[in-house]
This record gives C-alpha cells, sequence and structure tokens, in this order.
C-alpha cells in the first residue's frame, strides 16, 4: 500500500479525474488480489478470522480516506466486496445467512463463495450444513 500513497506524487501532474481512476484501479486491485487469497483459505480459525478483520478495516481505513464518502465505490470497482469479506470474517453463521436471504451479499458474492466461507469459518456442524443448504 506503500506504493499508492507514491502516486499522489502526481497529483498535481494529472487532471483530478484521471488521478483518481488511476488510484481507485490500483487500489481495486490490491483489494481483488486480496479477495482471492481469502477465499482461497480452507480453514480460518477464530484467532486468524479476527486477526484478518484487523487487517482488512486497516486497508479499508486508511484508503477511504483518498476519496469522498460517495466517491469510493465509484473509483473503486471491488470497494463494496472488500468492505462485505471485511464483515464477514466478524460476523455469526446465522448472520450470514439471514444476510444472504435478504440479498444483501449476492451483488458481491456467488453462492458457491459464499458456501465456501461459511466451510472456512466455521466448525462441522450440523448448524454448519444447514446453514450450506440455505444458501442457494
Amino acid at each position: 500500500m506503500s506504493q499508492v500513497y507514491k502516486v499522489f506524487l502526481y497529483k498535481d501532474v494529472l487532471p483530478n479525474g484521471i488521478f483518481f481512476k488511476s488510484i481507485g484501479a490500483l487500489i481495486s486491485a490490491v483489494f481483488s488480489r486480496i479477495v482471492r487469497c481469502v477465499l482461497e483459505l480452507e480453514d480460518i480459525g477464530a484467532a486468524e478470522g479476527k486477526i484478518l478483520h484487523s487487517l482488512l478495516s486497516l486497508l479499508l481505513n486508511s484508503t477511504g480516506t483518498l476519496f469522498q464518502d460517495a466517491e469510493k465505490t465509484n473509483y473503486v470497482r471491488a470497494w463494496t466486496r472488500f468492505e462485505r469479506l471485511r464483515d464477514l470474517l466478524d460476523t455469526g453463521l446465522l448472520d450470514v445467512v439471514d444476510q444472504w436471504e435478504k440479498s444483501m451479499l449476492q451483488n458481491d458474492y456467488r453462492a458457491d463463495e459464499i458456501r465456501h466461507i461459511i466451510r472456512a469459518l466455521f466448525k462441522n456442524t450440523q448448524r454448519r450444513a444447514d446453514a450450506i443448504a440455505k444458501i442457494q
């Protein structure tokens, strides 16, 4: 992320629109890569989930200061997906299912990705199996 801040050297050289599109694309690429890496994890223990949640929060907070609130999702395509992943890492099983059933996750995640996240985050129990069955 330190490379992102070096881009600010060009802030006065580039027109604002081009500058923010460029930095937004760079941040989006970083966020997308992090999401892919987390989705590849097979098992995320409680401690690891808390650490990941903290790290993703730190990234959201530090990069969020670069844009006005309304601009974040305009310039950083992966913003909402990244933010939802951060939230999922600190959410209970029933809340994940509830969010899915209320279509709060379906714009950012496919059903197979949510099922994978549930398998990675929660112990293999009947409740987890029931939750996975509800994600269609």
